[in-house]
């Protein structure tokens, strides 16, 4: 499937997919399949369906961009339900995608920099510094 067919598919998902997912989903569903639309047709293949050698070759590209794990995570967890909701195979289940994901968390790792929890003293700084008005 061309560029244009692809781009075109992606559309009427997203339009499918309205009111059931969230605004922010459906924004990165689109975003991260968008930015993997673009990556294959620059090396012509197709993006859907997606083979899963295409799958890891595009985790190596965005490994090497400089992005956190996490994003890639999200970036591959978005071609995965693109392909879903449209009763494709999900490419990202064979080996050389899921080689590749692993390969990506040991040059990456898999760390994610939480918040810290709020604890009593915090609380109550919080609570101490709110204005309250009449």
């Amino acid at each position: 499937m061309n560029k244009d067919n692809s781009i075109q598919l992606l559309i009427e998902t997203l339009v499918l997919i309205d009111g059931a997912y969230a605004p922010a989903t459906i924004r990165a569903y689109k975003s991260n399949f968008e930015r993997f639309i673009f990556y294959c047709d620059s090396t012509n293949v197709n993006a859907l369906p997606a083979d899963s050698e295409t799958i890891a070759k595009f985790i190596q590209k965005l490994t090497a961009s400089n992005l956190k794990s996490a994003s890639i995570r999200l970036a591959v967890a978005s071609i995965s339900t693109i392909h879903k909701l449209n009763q494709l195979t999900d490419p990202t289940q064979f080996p050389p995608s899921k080689l590749e994901l692993r390969r990506m968390h040991r040059a990456l790792g898999r760390e994610s920099k939480q918040a810290l929890g709020i604890n009593a003293l915090t609380l109550e700084k919080m609570i101490g510094s709110t204005v309250v008005s009449p």
